[in-house]
């Protein structure tokens, strides 16, 4: 006689079979015991009846008022909270945005380019005696979690992933590296004429075959690529 919530159903069981709204008749005698009965399905929303008439039995093909019946039913359904419906949805979002955050943590860092090299000497006649050393043989300079790769020239000589005392650093970025002065330190890049133009803080650019100077009286560094000193 009224609609039901979603995942609600109605249905009248007897011993010869069950009725629900709109479905075929069912058989039955004198003395049937008739069972009202409400299914809900697991994501069924909450609902209440109280005393409305929900249903109305008659016989098959009479309109006679004597022969229909109308129940009225009450019920309380208290139905999934919106944790319980949602909660595996929103955990399952929550894993793949985590495993999606983690993955991009290691994916989007700038690397340095596969063939880059630096020849680091004492003096500036050295450079051109020394075999560049590629960057990568280096430990620690590699990319980290959303962390470009980045490597610090130290007083010995050395390079590695460690700022704690270092004179200059070279740092990944999009497209290509760049070098900067390291804390409290300048550096200098030696011009087309021979000249040295001081590098700001914040870096610049460095190309194959730059020549920087830390201070002013070095040490010198030389950035290379594979095929080019």
């Amino acid at each position: 006689m009224r609609g039901v919530p979603s995942g609600h159903q109605l249905e009248v069981r007897l011993p010869a079979g069950k009725v629900v709204p709109g479905g075929r008749s069912v058989d039955a005698t004198e003395g049937d015991r008739l069972q009202v009965c409400l299914s809900t399905s697991k994501r069924a929303p909450s609902s209440v009846a109280a005393g409305e008439p929900w249903l109305e039995l008659r016989v098959a093909g009479s309109e006679d008022a004597e022969q229909k019946l109308t129940l009225r039913l009450r019920w309380q359904v208290r139905g999934l909270s919106f944790w319980q419906r949602w909660g595996w949805l929103i955990l399952l979002i929550l894993g793949i945005l985590l495993v999606l955050f983690i993955i991009c943590g290691y994916l989007l860092p700038q690397r340095f380019q596969g063939g880059l090299a630096v020849v680091f000497v004492p003096e500036r006649a050295e450079l051109d005696e020394q075999t560049p050393q590629p960057l990568r043989q280096w430990k620690g300079v590699g990319i980290g979690f959303y962390r470009n790769a980045r490597a610090y020239l130290h007083p010995d000589f050395r390079l590695s992933g460690n700022p704690q005392g270092a004179l200059a650093s070279l740092h990944a970025e999009r497209g290509g590296t760049r070098a900067m002065p390291g804390r409290g330190n300048s550096l200098f890049r030696e011009t087309l004429e021979g000249d040295w133009e001081s590098v700001p803080v914040p870096g610049r650019r460095a190309r194959g075959g730059d020549v920087y100077r830390i201070g002013e009286r070095g040490p010198y560094f030389r950035i290379a690529t594979r095929g080019r000193s």
